[in-house]
């Protein structure tokens, strides 16, 4: 299949490459105008999806397009920035994809605009970067009602694994390993493995059903828990202290006030905070029968997160 997919320089989208190129399949990476990198047998074309997308030549070939790409920032003032990129950006991205004909369009949301699992949606939130997400859900499922548009969504939850870059989710690993002393809250994280989410979303470009949500998901484990198994794999044992809600709301509140004393936002806020007091809970039997998705114990993603994090720290150390 030839594939065309936005967002290869993310963690995600680079392991979904690496996939459909290992399974034979040809890719077309979009990329932001100025991108330097070149990847292994991907073809890459600059543009700038939100003020000048033209691709409908190049997306006639295709057998679908994969849109990971999107501003995933939790600040709080961020409002611009993410409804330009992950809601104009969409819409013409779906605006070329029709255009063309594409066969199937595979967009990356997150387990964060559902609660409990694909049929409860929630309808608003006060964080940008999520509030974007509900809306590019809301247009895209309506374009499949109006005109058939063939969208698949897909919803996963926080994203680990193996990282030979820089990725933004596994900066949640590299500080608990950075640090001999953690303080954590009482929520906890719906871990995930990206070699599992690659894979459902290659399996979704044939198997997914259109105009469907589809969570992949995993059992959710407590900030503790993780800690203990980043402690598990590093032989080591670090102080733990679990911070008391009112103290979190205090740091929440605080940081959202210094945001807006600053006029820039912090991903420390009263809703981020909020959010790290919960640990969300799914169901996922749509994802397993219709996509063939499985997830991996969250215990070994971890551990495998470690490893690769901590070979990159190795490498990156002077030579003396």
């Amino acid at each position: 299949m030839h594939l065309i997919l936005t967002g290869i320089s993310g963690f995600l989208g680079r392991q979904f490459a690496d996939l459909a190129h290992a399974k034979g399949h040809t890719i077309t990476a979009i990329v932001r105008v100025g991108h330097k990198q070149k990847y292994d047998g991907v073809k890459v074309i600059e543009c700038d999806l939100v003020r000048n997308a033209s691709l409908t030549s190049e997306m006639k070939s295709a057998d679908a397009v994969i849109h990971c790409a999107a501003d995933t920032n939790m600040s709080s003032r961020r409002i611009n920035s993410a409804w330009s990129f992950n809601v104009r950006g969409t819409e013409n991205l779906v605006r070329e994809s029709k255009a063309a004909g594409v066969k199937r369009f595979i967009h990356i949301s997150t387990a964060n605009t559902l609660s409990g699992d694909e049929s409860n949606a929630i309808s608003s939130s006060r964080l940008p970067y999520i509030q974007s997400k509900i809306e590019n859900e809301r247009m895209l499922l309506q374009e499949f009602r109006d005109s058939n548009f063939p969208v698949v969504i897909l919803n996963p939850s926080f994203i680990l694994g193996p990282a030979s870059q820089r990725w933004g989710s596994t900066e949640l690993i590299k500080t608990m390993m950075s640090n001999r002393i953690l303080f954590y809250t009482r929520g906890g994280k719906n871990v995930v493995d990206v070699r599992d989410v690659a894979a459902a979303v290659l399996n979704a470009v044939t198997m997914g059903k259109t105009g469907q949500r589809y969570l992949l998901v995993n059992t959710s484990m407590p900030y503790r828990n993780i800690i203990d198994v980043v402690d598990s794999s590093l032989n080591r044992n670090t102080f733990k202290l679990r911070l008391p809600d009112l103290l979190c709301n205090l740091v929440g509140y605080s940081g959202t006030a210094l945001s807006l004393l600053r006029s820039r936002g912090s991903t420390i806020n009263h809703v981020t905070m909020g959010l790290a007091m919960k640990n969300a809970i799914y169901t996922t039997p749509k994802a397993h029968r219709e996509l063939g998705f499985t997830a991996r114990p969250a215990e070994e993603t971890i551990i495998d997160t470690v490893k690769s994090l901590s070979a990159r720290i190795s490498n990156n150390k002077p030579h003396r």
